[in-house]
């Protein structure tokens, strides 16, 4: 099982790599965060674009493990757990990272795929190394590609 971030759909878009080079023998995985951030896209013609993609690639949703004030959505997300996972990986990430705008997104994705047991596929060298220092799967798409 794996857990598509949001970069794949950039990458896929932006490689012009072909949908039926991706392996059809997984179980592809996203949230609503993936599509709300290709929604926050302000370009018009790349955000239609990469929704397209979104769509093309099938993908099972799965509601995040945890819930954020002005990110989750409701019906989209769960209470989550007080054993502090979520807390450690946005710390963590927020150290490499110096804080980005969208590292409580991009946690609520990487949590998910812990707590669900996914492989995360993500080209975000910081959100890689945050889910490899707390014992979570990661792959780039270029390697779930070659799998």
């Amino acid at each position: 099982m794996y857990m598509l971030d949001t970069t794949v759909f950039n990458h896929i878009l932006r490689d012009g790599i072909e949908l039926d080079g991706l392996p059809h023998d997984k179980r592809l995985f996203a949230t609503h965060v993936q599509p709300n951030e290709i929604q926050n896209t302000s370009n018009d013609k790349l955000r239609n674009e990469l929704l397209n993609v979104f769509s093309d690639v099938a993908t099972e949703k799965v509601p995040t493990s945890s819930a954020v004030w002005d990110v989750s959505e409701y019906g989209e997300a769960e209470w989550g757990s007080e054993d502090g996972v979520f807390e450690a990986l946005l710390s963590t990430l927020n150290k490499m990272n110096k804080n980005k705008k969208n590292n409580s997104r991009d946690i609520l994705i990487a949590e998910t795929a812990i707590r669900h047991n996914m492989t995360l596929v993500t080209d975000d060298a910081d959100l890689s190394a945050t889910v490899n220092k707390h014992n979570g799967s990661v792959i780039t798409l270029q390697e779930f590609i070659s799998e």
